[in-house]
This record gives C-alpha cells, sequence and structure tokens, in this order.
C-alpha cells in the first residue's frame, strides 16, 4: 500500500501532462528535475505526486529535496529530524543513511539537517556520486529543485559570463571527455530550447541575456550532464 504524504492535492490539469511527458520520455531518462519560475507554484507537490503515481505503477522510484531553501519533504512523510541529501552532500552521512523507503517501491531523501544545509553546495562532486548511486538502485529519481528566481546571481552569473551560452552548455561535455563539435553544439542546441532560449542565441555571450535567461541558462549548462529532463511548471 502507498503511503499518502501530508500534503495538498495538484490540480489534474498540471499532473495530468506531467505524467505524460515522464511516460514519453521514461526509456531513456533516469533522473527528472522538477521546478517553477517563482515560488508557490506547487513544485513540491508536483514532485510528491509524479514519485507516488510513479511509484504505483510497480516502478522504483526516489524523490529527493534539493530545495534547500524552503524545505517539506521530511514533515510530508514523517521524517523530521532525519539525515538528508545535504547531509549526504556534506559528507556527515553515509549515502545509505539519508535514503529513507515510505512505501512500497518509493524511497524518499528529505532535504537534511539545518546545519548541513548552510555547508553543502549543489556544485560539490558528491551530488553527482549520489546521483550515480541512485541510477543503479532505482529506476526514476525525481528531484525537488529550487524555483528558478532563488538561483543567486552571484553564484547563477559569475562562472560562465564570457563565455557564449552554447559554450557554457557544451564546456560540460568536454569536461567528460566529448570532443566532437558537431555533436556538442547539437545538444547545446537542445538544452537551450529545452530552457526556453531561441536557438539564434547559441553564439551570444550571457552579457547580452536578461536575467531570467541567464538563470536559464545555467539550468541548461547543470543539467546537460545529468541526464535530467526539466519539466517546467506553468504559472498564472
Amino acid at each position: 500500500m502507498i503511503a499518502t504524504a501530508i500534503a495538498p492535492k495538484i490540480d489534474p490539469a498540471i499532473l495530468e501532462p506531467a505524467l505524460v511527458q515522464l511516460t514519453r520520455h521514461e526509456a531513456r531518462v533516469r533522473r527528472v528535475g522538477v521546478t517553477a519560475v517563482q515560488p508557490g507554484e506547487g513544485v513540491s507537490t508536483l514532485a510528491r505526486e509524479l514519485a507516488g503515481a510513479y511509484a504505483r505503477r510497480g516502478r522504483s522510484a526516489v524523490l529527493i529535496e534539493a530545495n534547500w531553501s524552503r524545505p517539506s519533504l521530511a514533515e510530508a512523510y514523517g521524517l523530521t529530524g532525519q539525515p538528508g541529501f545535504a547531509d549526504i552532500v556534506a559528507g556527515t552521512v553515509a549515502p545509505s543513511c539519508g535514503v529513507h523507503p515510505v512505501a512500497d517501491n518509493l524511497s524518499v531523501v528529505p532535504a537534511g539537517s539545518p546545519s548541513a544545509i548552510r555547508q553543502a553546495t549543489l556544485d560539490d562532486g558528491r551530488v553527482e556520486d549520489f546521483l550515480a548511486l541512485v541510477d543503479d538502485r532505482f529506476e526514476l529519481a525525481i528531484v525537488d529543485c529550487e524555483p528558478i528566481t532563488e538561483i543567486g546571481d552571484a553564484a547563477a552569473l559569475s562562472p560562465f559570463m564570457a563565455v557564449s551560452a552554447g559554450g557554457n552548455v557544451g564546456e560540460r561535455l568536454m569536461g567528460l571527455g566529448d570532443r566532437h563539435y558537431g555533436r556538442i553544439r547539437a545538444q547545446a542546441l537542445d538544452w537551450l530550447g529545452r530552457v526556453e532560449i531561441a536557438a539564434d542565441r547559441i553564439d551570444d555571450p550571457p552579457t547580452r541575456f536578461s536575467g531570467g535567461m541567464r538563470q536559464r541558462l545555467q539550468i541548461a549548462r547543470n543539467l546537460v550532464t545529468a541526464q535530467v529532463a526539466a519539466i517546467f511548471m506553468p504559472t498564472g
């Protein structure tokens, strides 16, 4: 029996399209990031509902809370005080200690302790190490992400302002050893499209972008090597 989190239900008009998108890509996608343009759009609720729906289909899923500024999963699933994602990234607990089974086929990784949240950063190498372990254990990881507008300007902009939009995305692939220019550029175009940056802006530097476009570029840069399908919730 799947336990129900203590949380409001999401509008089926939002949940159903997200489930359709997930089903369409599930054969090749192992991680799904759920985010929105701004706080208060129901991102955490959608992430919970998606994870529960996937688990009820008999598929193993893990729900990971990367929305550290507004954590809610510990309370929703009765995990208050338990270690979570930030504790794993900070290196204060073993990865297995932060993954908590809550129902058939469903486990939850809450945000973690306040001290770990203050210490850890999502660009730490332990993030990818942990996600690689998750890939081996679960069929799908759903990541409850920070809203786009919560990405701090300095953190989001300073590392990549001097490189073109396509170069920002492509350099992550080059870091993994890819040296095929055509393939790198094609993937950069694909990811820019996913975050709603027009293809004809691929050679523009971020200094020519608006603040919102820069934030979306940073998301594409971070996700391109992570096999993540980003679901953007609609805004009113």
